[in-house]
């Protein structure tokens, strides 16, 4: 389909495009993240464009869409601002949070403005997706000087989304004892939450009802074959606005898990030539002078995990600061401290890692939640994106979008020799499922590291070739599930209905199992005997490696996740051997699953990893052998 490109051609056009600049700006004291991509000055065409995030899990897997858009847009010529909303991304705030639709259609306010500021008073185009364009509608309604608008499948009403909260939230709890049911004034669903004013504000939204003008000239797309909904082209076009309606292919493939989604090449290409046949405007002095802004901002840390005793108090305001580092300064994250230290002693740094093709947010926001609440402890925290993984460049010859890339080790030496020319207080690694398999295979790299944290690994030897889907450890969980099935009546009447494929059962899963577990016996008599091939991956050898080298080991495993019956059969040997050193530790989190997608489960997971940093790195961590 035309709409459809490769990863290479796309990665290749990304290396091209003009830089971008990360921003803070909006309030000092509720700073907003983003990033300005301003056009060559010969190849300016006097135009503008903000870009409107989606919501909550949307957000995530459209990141590499908007950060191309973006790139195209300012290689057109036409000055961009890509921003998360207070509460989302990087920006400051936590979700849920009071006030949070009106706090979204503010922090537009503020994008606009530093979108004027910065292109000296260009026409801007407010661009929208899903509910990012629900708001720009209404932002351009509230602002009445936007030139135009991009809506791409907006949400007409805004129960809309509430409704879909709902719905995800219930399919993930269909089948499943794990989930949390959430707090009576919670709305949660794909991992997000908002609350019930939120819930009430959207409830509020009905784009049919606005009564004024948003913009004199407005795009709109639906999604693949579904055109946008005709009584909002009748209702704008009431208002007087010029309303074109372009095709909005390539939307399902776009909303995917983030290693899956496509960029939608062609509306990309759509949006472009449409603002780039605007009316041009010519720059001007503003008005106001703006304010400068440095690399660094004060943050709201969130309030220690319930329960966590810190000895001296959670400190409730840390700093953050963008940090490029790498070959060309190709790799990009965000380093959040506390304001000031305990004592003479250098805190330890953390570094997050890369979790999927998420960009360093992590899955559900969680990365942004650690990194501020480490920091308001006492701890440095890097959270970074690797090479090819949301705003950091692939490496010469790498590929976009990879949750395991070959360059990930590289990745994190070359931040670990970045940080090494400010006072050095050692790392500790740590990750959710690849982000975890990184964090492990570092460690067994070596360098100059105390401790390694790995979350939920899925597996610990990833090579080119294997399923991003089917990780070596799910034969385990699907065998649990049959055993567990064993005692529910409804699963026996299933069977008995003649719906159960026990062919399946046999040679899919109890095979793979006892081969997996035959295996992982060999390997350990052949290492008992000397016999194993010293390349060969052999788990219980590699964790004692890591324990002799001084690299302190801590998995946390939601409770019945695949990669814990993975490590109790293939690192057998080293649990009985490491399992009562203080260094050595497994713990598991009750009723969570792989991604802790409910508030509660990232409490419990906040408080379980903090507990374990204060316990064991309160004070410098301890160097690894290099």
């Amino acid at each position: 389909m035309a709409w459809r490109q490769s990863t290479s051609s796309v990665a290749a056009e990304v290396t091209a495009a003009p830089a971008a600049q990360a921003i803070w700006f909006g309030n000092e004291l509720a700073p907003l993240f983003g990033w300005y991509h301003r056009p060559a000055p010969e190849r300016s065409i006097g135009q503008a464009a903000v870009l409107c995030n989606p919501f909550g899990y949307e957000a995530l897997t459209t990141h590499r869409t908007y950060r191309l858009l973006a790139e195209r847009l300012a290689a057109r010529g036409i000055a961009t601002l890509r921003f998360d909303y207070e509460g989302t991304g990087d920006s400051s705030g936590e979700d849920p949070a009071p006030g949070r639709v009106a706090s979204w259609r503010s922090s537009i306010a503020a994008a606009l403005a530093e979108s004027r500021q910065r292109s000296r008073g260009l026409p801007v185009t407010l661009v929208g997706l899903r509910l990012g364009a629900s708001l720009a509608l209404l932002a351009a309604a509230d602002d009445q000087h936007v030139a135009a608008l991009v809506l791409w499948t907006p949400f007409i009403a805004g129960k809309h989304l509430v409704r879909e909260l709902r719905a995800v939230r219930m399919m993930g709890e269909s089948g499943s004892d794990r989930a949390d049911p959430p707090a009576p004034t919670i709305e949660e669903g794909g991992g997000f939450q908002i609350d019930a004013a939120a819930a009430e504000e959207l409830g509020r939204i009905n784009l049919l009802a606005e009564a004024r003008l948003p913009a004199p000239r407005i795009l709109l797309f639906g999604r693949d074959d579904v055109k946008p909904d005709e009584r909002l082209v009748t209702r704008l076009r009431s208002l007087g606005a010029d309303v074109a309606v372009g095709d909005g292919a390539g939307y399902g493939v776009m909303i995917q898990d983030p290693h899956r989604a496509e960029v939608p090449v062609r509306v990309i290409e759509q949006i472009g030539n449409w603002i780039a046949a605007l009316p041009p405007g010519q720059e001007s002095e503003p008005s106001v002078k703006a304010k400068e802004w440095s690399d660094t901002a004060v943050m709201a840390a969130s309030t220690a995990a319930p329960g966590l005793t810190t000895g001296g108090g959670a400190r409730t305001a840390v700093t953050e600061r963008f940090f490029r580092f790498g070959d060309g300064s190709r790799l990009f994250g965000i380093i959040s401290a506390p304001v000031s230290t305990r004592g003479d002693a250098p805190p330890p740094t953390v570094l997050l890692l890369s979790s999927g093709a998420n960009h360093r947010v992590g899955p559900n926001r969680m990365y942004v939640s650690l990194a501020r609440l480490w920091a308001s402890l006492g701890f440095r925290v890097l959270r970074f994106d690797l090479g090819g993984l949301g705003d950091s460049l692939p490496h010469p010859g790498g590929r976009e979008n990879h949750s395991y890339p070959s360059s990930a080790v590289g990745d994190v030496q070359a931040a670990m020799s970045a940080l090494e020319t400010e006072p050095p207080g050692g790392f500790v690694l740590t990750g959710l499922c690849s982000g975890a398999h990184t964090a492990f295979q570092a460690g067994r790299a070596g360098g100059p590291i105390g401790g390694i944290m790995p979350l939920n690994p899925l597996t610990f030897y990833w090579k080119e070739g294997d399923s991003l889907d089917i990780p070596p450890s799910r034969p385990y969980v699907e065998a649990r599930y049959y055993r567990q099935s064993l005692f529910q009546g409804d699963k026996w009447k299933k069977a008995l209905r003649g719906e159960v494929d026990f062919s399946y059962i046999v040679t899919q899963v109890l095979f793979k199992k006892l081969a997996l577990r035959f295996g992982a016996r060999l390997d350990d008599l052949k290492a008992r005997l000397g016999l194993l091939d010293p390349s060969a991956d052999h788990l219980s050898q590699d964790l004692c490696q890591l324990d002799q080298a001084g690299i302190e080991t801590f998995f946390v495993f939601s409770d019945g996740d695949a990669g814990l019956d993975y490590l109790r059969l293939h690192g057998r040997q080293a649990l009985r051997q490491l399992g009562r050193k203080a260094e050595f530790g497994v713990t598991v989190i009750p009723d969570a699953d792989h991604t802790f997608s409910t508030l509660a489960m990232r409490e419990r997971l906040y408080l379980a990893t903090s507990a374990r940093l204060l316990a064991r790195f309160g004070q410098p961590v301890g160097i690894g052998a290099r």
